[in-house]
């Protein structure tokens, strides 16, 4: 009997499976005839050609190795797509036993190496951040966040470790709010798309990753017109006749009075107020203007805007014997507990049905005032520096149920019929 007649006996054939097992025989150092340990599966390529791959020794892992394979196989002669099942286990294959696959057009040719660490992938993934203008701080705190989830939270080393349900259960258990929660989402979403994008890797394991929705307690809200004059009045005078208005924050009631009502008019954030000098105030133009330089920006571009009078006499007030590279305010790290004590002071709650406010809040309170002004939503978006319209139409939904009554009442003809 011939050898190949005793190869086609051991070969563990099934006409239903596309493909056999067989332990080959080989002559040993000695002379003798010897049946290999390792299991070689038989199968056809896309082209249809009988390709012979080394498997396991194992034969049950052998053949559920093959008929994984054979699937694969199968789809991409159909022009189908892999789906994130098999597509993460094609990632996750040896680089000789990829190789060969990639040879024989099986699966695809991924750039770089699959072993390339995580960590490789995510400095790339920031200095590409980084090259988009993005700016550096927004490229790092991207960057910290993806780090924080899957190196020290998850335990990864490789991209192909990422399991979405790992992932999820991990983000669901941080202490934090659901705003920030949603920016973790939208980081690491970012990173796994950069992957796919620069064929690093063949599918995006954190697809099915979706943002929380945000509750009305985590929404932040603005002031009425008259709750917001009330607590600029008792931050600056005290809560009544003969108590004067606390320090908080190392900062006197006329210093947060004048930077809440700044804050209310130019949109300005903490950082972008924080990063401000006496010569950042040009108090002799008309009118006054602010200006934020473009490193201290969110959307890193220089930023002027005009105040109205009464706010360039309070700040000429508050910046008189500064020197012009003195900060304008000396502002603590936890601007919203500090808001948040003078609300208290004021009797406004600091969360209500329709939300919280705090010292970002007053963002919310500028786009409030122009909306019941009825400015054009243009004039709102610019003035808020919003890129996307969706943004500022967002601040409609943040006016109290009350208030959106009252102005659609206001805002009905009056019909004088006998």
């Amino acid at each position: 009997m011939s050898d190949t007649t005793k190869q086609k006996r051991n070969r563990k054939e099934n006409p239903h499976s596309g493909f056999s097992l067989a332990r080959p025989v080989y002559k040993a150092s000695d002379g003798k005839k010897r049946k290999s340990a390792i299991h070689h599966a038989r199968f056809k390529d896309v082209a249809g050609i009988w390709r012979r791959l080394p498997l396991f020794t194992d034969a049950q892992s052998s053949a559920a190795f093959a008929r994984k394979l054979v699937l694969v196989v199968s789809l991409r002669a159909a022009g189908e797509s892999l789906g994130a099942e098999l597509s993460r286990w094609t990632d996750s294959l040896a680089p000789k036993l990829r190789d060969r696959l990639v040879l024989w057009g099986i699966v695809e040719q991924l750039q770089i190496e699959v072993v390339k660490t995580l960590l490789e992938h995510m400095d790339d993934w920031k200095q590409s951040v980084k090259d988009t203008g993005s700016g550096e701080n927004n490229a790092k705190l991207r960057y910290t966040r993806v780090k924080k989830v899957l190196l020290y939270g998850c335990g990864y080393i490789r991209f192909t470790d990422i399991d979405s349900l790992h992932v999820t259960a991990y983000l669901a258990a941080m202490n934090c709010a659901t705003r920030t929660r949603n920016h973790f989402n939208g980081a690491l979403r970012q990173f796994c798309k950069f992957m796919v994008k620069n064929k690093f890797a063949t599918h995006s394991p954190l697809e099915t990753l979706t943002n929380v929705k945000i509750t009305d307690e985590k929404r932040r809200r603005s002031l009425t017109a008259k709750e917001f004059t009330k607590l600029l009045q008792t931050t600056l005078n005290g809560p009544k006749d003969g108590v004067d208005s606390p320090i908080v924050g190392g900062m006197s009631g006329f210093e947060r009075s004048t930077l809440y009502w700044l804050a209310s008019e130019t949109g300005y954030r903490r950082n972008e107020i924080a990063s401000l000098t006496k010569s950042s105030i040009n108090l002799d133009s008309v009118p006054a203007t602010v200006e934020v330089l473009a490193n201290a920006t969110k959307n890193k571009r220089d930023s002027k805007l005009s105040i109205t009078g009464e706010l360039g006499q309070r700040l000429k007030t508050l910046l008189r014997g500064k020197s012009p590279a003195a900060p304008a305010f000396k502002m603590p790290e936890k601007t919203a507990q500090m808001i948040k004590q003078d609300l208290e002071q004021a009797g406004i709650p600091f969360i209500t049905q329709d939300g919280r406010f705090d010292f970002h809040s007053l963002r919310v309170q500028l786009a409030a005032t122009l909306i019941r002004a009825n400015c054009n939503i243009k004039v709102v978006q610019s003035r808020l520096r919003h890129q996307d319209s969706k943004l500022t139409l967002d601040i409609y939904s943040r006016l109290g149920q009350s208030e959106v009554d009252a102005a659609a009442v206001a805002a009905l003809p009056r019909m004088n019929i006998a």
